[in-house]
């Protein structure tokens, strides 16, 4: 997208990069981990087909938003916006999915929300204004690049402390190579 969008020069070691990451990140979806809990997430194919749209979208958006947005664009406003529309939003989804019966809302419990908030703020927010001056400052394919790191340290945590999944060896030389893309993809800069 960047090539034909924000006219970036054409980098092997971007190219590199992606295909890297790319490759890895088909490994890991070819050999999804046994689950060690009954309670865990299990892989099916229409949450591979939305994954996979949701990173088309989202990469694409990156790309564009690098495009159009002008020299002194103002990352904290920009993500207060998104948050105002996502609290509009959500109340609406929230009440059309439940009345469509296609997802059953009951209030979580105070724990649960309590901990819906700090990943959040931590997770969703700290982390997407980050994301957005990455991608200002860098390149969208290196920004891209390097939060495809997220795969192998959410594995780690998966596995380490939450104990809920093992990994394959397949399944770790394709992390591994989510991270060489990351690391390789890394030390580009724009322009």
């Amino acid at each position: 997208f960047s090539l034909l969008i924000c006219g970036d020069p054409f980098r092997w070691r971007s190219f590199a990069a992606s295909v890297a990451s790319c490759l890895g990140c088909t490994m890991v979806a070819l050999y999804p981990p046994p689950n060690l809990a009954k309670d865990a997430v299990a892989t099916s194919a229409s949450g591979e087909v939305l994954a996979l749209t949701s990173a088309a979208l989202f990469a694409l958006a990156s790309v564009l938003l690098r495009r159009l947005a002008p020299n002194d664009f103002d990352t904290g406003c920009y993500m207060g916006v998104n948050g105002l529309i996502a609290i509009g939003l959500s109340p609406a989804l929230l009440y059309v999915a439940h009345r469509g019966g296609l997802e059953q809302f009951r209030p979580p419990p105070v724990s649960t929300l309590a901990l819906l908030a700090l990943n959040a703020i931590l997770g969703c927010t700290f982390a997407n204004y980050l994301f957005t001056s990455a991608l200002l400052l860098l390149s969208p394919v290196v920004a891209s690049v390097c939060l495809s790191l997220s795969i192998p340290i959410s594995a780690l945590f998966d596995e380490v402390l939450m104990r809920q999944h093992s990994f394959s060896l397949a399944w770790a030389f394709g992390a591994s190579l989510v991270a060489a893309g990351g690391a390789l993809g890394g030390d580009v800069h724009p322009g």
